[in-house]
């Protein structure tokens, strides 16, 4: 019986970690992993950073507007806008185009609950700090937040 409520439990989440960590993996070197939870209708991860930077496997950008354009083209996009925490980049974006902005913004928020009151907190820190790196995939409305002064991702994912 144990058995089938576990099998039953793994089938409705809607991401592995294994899975979400290869992703990462190309956006960012990962360490350990902090935490990891992920529900029929989102998934919430935090992991240690070594690194400082943002790969390549993330297209970097500089403003919003170039940002959107490699999204148009189905890219993961790695928005590191100067002096622009990811929250106002989000909301640029927003302005810029309302669709790409509530897709970014609904990644976020639908992945609350999957996140332990802490580390929403510490995640909201985070989308507030203009130190951290902004990273969005379109394919599969992922977002993460690399902050490599404090050596940590976060990764977020809900339904839209």
């Amino acid at each position: 019986m144990f058995a089938l409520v576990l099998s039953v439990h793994s089938a409705c989440a809607m991401d592995k970690e294994a899975a979400v960590r290869t992703q990462l993996n190309n956006w960012v070197v990962l360490e350990e992993t902090h935490y990891f939870n992920s529900k029929r209708d989102c998934t919430a991860g935090f992991f240690a950073t070594g690194a400082t930077q943002v790969l390549s496997g993330a297209s970097k950008v500089r403003t919003s507007a170039q940002g959107l354009r490699q999204l148009g083209q189905g890219r993961a996009v790695a928005f590191d806008v100067a002096e622009t925490s990811s929250a106002d980049t989000q909301e640029e974006i927003d302005q810029l185009d309302h669709s790409v902005g509530l897709a970014i913004l609904a990644s976020g928020l639908a992945a609350r609950t999957c996140f332990t009151p802490e580390l929403e907190s510490a995640f909201a820190e985070t989308l507030s700090s203009d130190r951290a790196v902004l990273i969005y995939d379109p394919r599969n409305h992922a977002l993460a937040l690399f902050d490599g002064a404090r050596k940590r991702v976060f990764y977020t994912r809900g339904e839209l």
